[in-house]
């Protein structure tokens, strides 16, 4: 989001894309970082990923950006929750679920109105909600 534009839709489709991304990534996981050929021989090895870094990098600028915008704030939260459900390994579903903490109290401290707050807790709740059901 820029100030000079301010364009929370386009900010919202981006944060729509980012998290289908995820879920691609939490139901399939990553690939071995050990490439083979044919025979078995190692021909590639690839660097390792960190689930925690990507999610990082999904939403860490946006987040910044975004604690103007309480719509923006909830479609990320949103988008995280539905990563979670669709992750299956443990170390995103975490990742997301410490990135959704973050997020929330960073909001708790930019919320003015009570039913902006009340948003905030729903969202939070449904996440914590989806991260308890596959613990």
């Amino acid at each position: 989001m820029s100030p000079g534009i301010n364009d929370p839709h386009t900010a919202i489709t981006c944060i729509h894309w980012l998290g289908a991304g995820l879920s691609i990534i939490g139901n399939k996981g990553f690939p071995s970082i050990v490439r083979r050929d044919k025979n078995g021989f190692i021909r590639v090895i690839s660097k390792e990923y960190d689930y925690g870094n990507i999610v990082d990098a999904c939403f860490d600028h946006l987040r910044l950006y975004a604690q103007s915008n309480i719509f923006v704030s909830l479609e990320i939260l949103i988008a995280i929750r539905k990563a979670i459900e669709q992750a299956k390994q443990p170390e995103l579903r975490d990742a997301l679920q410490q990135k959704a903490r973050i997020i929330v109290e960073q909001l708790h401290s930019e919320v003015k109105h009570k039913t902006e707050a009340a948003k905030v807790e729903e969202h939070f709740k449904a996440i914590m909600f989806a991260y308890g059901n596959k613990v």
